[in-house]
């Protein structure tokens, strides 16, 4: 699917420092867009109608917006996510109590990096995060190292994120074989989800195109451990052809589940959460 890129104008802070205006300027750069001094209040610069987003960087931090809304990398509901511990069910996903530990994650839909951060707070893990749009991976990058500065309770998470600028449907097609343990998968859903102020945003700059059998065939070739897949709670599998094993496991929250090609485990459990008559996986494998 292709999709027209938004056009993005990069600006800064009123009265920003050198540094901050430099920072700005290579944004833009790196991002396609074009650099305009700070002059007045934003709402008035939305009047002209000649860009579609307004990428802001300030000595605080970096943000996305549109006439609406923002969206920037923040701890966000970190707090309450590590409050469940090991029985979250992304990290039962991610890595098993039973299974060998996880040293490293590749995430393929890296987005604003609040899966990879609640891994690496919980988990001692590192995450290669692939972000294929150049706008979300800057953003991402500056929030990551506001974290380290400025939240030391997850500055040593935040570290441990690692951000490169690739697709990963190209990325994965040329790894080796087996060469990483785990693959994190969060393709964007056809109906979203309920979602916090800004995730419009993040639709709108995000790879478009749906998980298919390539994308997956790929992933499952370089995960030496496990696939593990993000759907919305209840939802059917993907109507694509899977790879051996299949899916073979699923770990079910109250909003999100994951579903698992799963090569470690001899036994991989398949959950089957409290749903509708109608449930399509109810007591299945």
């Amino acid at each position: 699917m292709t999709v027209q890129a938004p056009r993005l104008v990069v600006t800064t802070s009123l009265g920003a420092q050198a540094a901050v205006v430099d920072r700005a300027r290579s944004v833009a750069t790196a991002c396609g867009g074009q650099f305009r001094p700070r002059r007045g209040g934003l709402p008035a610069w939305w009047k002209g109608g000649d860009f579609d987003l307004l990428y802001v960087v300030s000595a605080e931090g970096e943000q996305l917006r549109d006439a609406q809304e923002g969206l920037s990398v923040h701890e966000g509901l970190l707090k309450l996510k590590c409050a469940s511990g090991r029985g979250h069910p992304l990290l039962r996903a991610i890595a098993p109590l039973k299974a060998e530990p996880v040293p490293l994650v590749l995430d393929a839909t890296l987005g604003m990096a609040q899966d990879a951060l609640h891994i690496t707070a919980m988990l001692p893990t590192e995450v290669l995060g692939f972000e294929a749009s150049r706008i979300l991976a800057s953003l991402t990058q500056a929030g990551l190292r506001k974290v380290m500065a400025q939240r030391p309770r997850w500055s040593a998470a935040a570290a441990k994120v690692r951000v490169e600028v690739r697709s990963s449907r190209a990325a994965l097609a040329e790894m080796p074989d087996d060469s990483v343990p785990v693959v994190f998968m969060d393709p964007m859903f056809d109906s979203p989800l309920r979602a916090p102020p800004g995730y419009g945003l993040l639709r709108r700059c995000a790879e478009p195109d749906p998980l298919d059998s390539a994308w997956l065939r790929d992933a499952v070739r370089v995960a030496e451990r496990r696939v593990v897949l993000k759907l919305p709670w209840g939802s059917k599998l993907p109507a694509i052809e899977v790879p051996s094993p299949g899916f073979n496991r699923r770990i079910c929250g109250k909003v999100i589940d994951y579903v698992v090609i799963e090569k470690e485990l001899p036994e991989p459990i398949w959950e089957a959460p409290r749903q509708p008559r109608n449930y399509p996986y109810r007591g299945a494998r």
